[in-house]
């Protein structure tokens, strides 16, 4: 391995490690500091852009939650680093090697459109897709490493990130959903695209249309966060007391 490969397999476990604490704070600072603007100049053209910013957060979201409802790669990794038991080769992952990051990729696109900045779209969506493909290079680095010819043959069949379109039926035909898994695993994750998508409108309603016009969205937007932090308290409570699974 080259030493560039090398000091990229280093950056990306450094964020594996970091990424909960790191990305929250990332975003939440370029959505807090940059500044939106009317990229199109009418108020109808922004809320189509900002609808299909919202559109691709909520397809990006869905797409985890169908990836973890199959059988799917421990995604929290052991003691902070990359790590996996055995090679899922199943589910989702017979269609695309890093599903998960392909939702999350989906993600954070959509909410930086959803901020309308520039500047948090131009800093935000480089830095978040170079941490991404950090991130899968030290995976597959590890992968490679523990699981040898086998998960190179897996790569030369599954693409990366563009996910084959053939197959998906024959995949999971007889196959059994766990809805149970899939929201215990990524409850906490549906509640911060669930927050992100109601207060980056009130937030960039502030800047465009002023005080006033914010003011009248915000009882609306408080009552569905408030709706939205009961449900994940009441998912919390359901995995704590093992209702879940």
């Amino acid at each position: 391995m080259s030493a560039l490969a090398r000091t990229y397999v280093a950056a990306g476990n450094f964020f594996f490690r970091w990424r909960n604490a790191l990305f929250p704070l990332v975003f939440t600072l370029l959505a807090a500091l940059a500044r939106p603007v009317s990229f199109t100049g009418s108020p109808a053209g922004d809320r189509a852009l900002i609808w299909g910013g919202a559109l691709l957060a909520l397809v990006g979201q869905a797409f985890r939650l169908f990836t973890i409802g199959h059988p799917y790669i421990e995604r929290g990794g052991s003691g902070g680093k990359v790590f996996a038991s055995n090679l899922v080769v199943g589910g989702v992952y017979a269609h695309v090697r890093n599903p998960l990051y392909v939702g999350n990729m989906l993600i954070v696109t959509g909410m930086l459109l959803n901020t309308g900045a520039p500047a948090a779209i131009g800093i935000g969506l480089p830095f978040f897709l170079y941490v991404y493909f950090a991130i899968i290079a030290a995976e597959e680095h590890y992968l490679a490493g523990n699981f040898g010819t086998d998960y190179k043959r897996y790569c030369r069949a599954v693409p990366s990130l563009l996910p084959k379109l053939s197959g998906w039926r024959e995949t999971f035909a007889g196959s059994t959903y766990d809805w149970r898994r899939a929201l215990r695993k990524d409850y906490g994750q549906v509640y911060a695209v669930t927050l992100g998508l109601l207060f980056l409108p009130l937030w960039r309603t502030w800047h465009l249309e002023g005080p006033a016009a914010a003011r009248r969205l915000l009882p609306a937007v408080l009552l569905a966060a408030a709706a939205a932090t009961v449900a994940w308290a009441v998912i919390r409570w359901l995995k704590l007391h093992k209702r879940l699974g």
